[in-house]
């Protein structure tokens, strides 16, 4: 059974598929139609990674997608290498989900909202104020946050020994990959959880 992963707001058509590739708990996915098979993408974050060419998996810890870049030549991976072998790379995190025996409605301040979250003014959000059902914890059970980033040609052509990681998102964002902070505040909107958990398990934007 295929997991539960929304990849409409990508530029370029993501699916989830039934299939072989097990990456992060999905069952397959695919980019313009096509499926990516064990090789095609690195995962990073509490996950497993897999580089182009490689049929064994390894491990990468990095605050985003895009921070692989220069984590591989941290390690002495030369940048033609990095350009020319890597698809893309899937990040992921575990955000808690509100308690549904206690989860309410409320309004946040607007301090509690940054920006980037692109989330409504005023918007009516969702908490859980902690019960016996979650032993007060507040929630229950947890769900994925991802970032998928592609190497696209214009990403190639940043992938050079003066690499600037910032410019590198940019160009990534302009292309439709979706921040895990974006993915998360998605989550929030849906009520599933909190702004607070979304923050806490995804970095700043670069910048801010």
């Amino acid at each position: 059974m295929a997991a539960v992963f929304d990849v409409a707001d990508h530029a370029k058509p993501f699916a989830v598929l039934e299939g072989h590739l097990d990456v992060g708990g999905l069952d397959g996915l695919a980019f313009g139609g096509e499926p990516l098979e064990i090789g095609h993408f690195l995962e990073v974050g509490f996950g497993v990674g897999v580089v182009v060419g490689m049929d064994e998996d390894s491990s990468l810890v990095v605050a985003d997608a895009s921070g692989a870049l220069t984590r591989l030549m941290d390690m002495g991976v030369e940048p033609f290498l990095v350009a020319s072998s890597l698809e893309g790379v899937l990040a992921q995190r575990l955000v808690r989900l509100n308690c549904p025996s206690c989860r309410e409605p409320y309004t946040p301040e607007p301090s509690e909202v940054p920006p980037g979250l692109q989330l409504a003014a005023g918007a009516a959000l969702t908490r859980s104020t902690g019960c016996r059902e979650c032993r007060n914890t507040g929630f229950m059970g947890r769900t994925g946050i991802y970032e998928i980033f592609k190497i696209s040609p214009l990403i190639r052509s940043h992938i050079t020994e003066s690499l600037d990681i910032a410019d590198v998102r940019r160009a990534a964002v302009q292309e439709g990959m979706k921040p895990l902070r974006l993915s998360g505040a998605q989550k929030v909107a849906a009520g599933l959880t909190t702004v607070a958990e979304v923050l806490r398990v995804t970095p700043p934007p670069i910048g801010a």
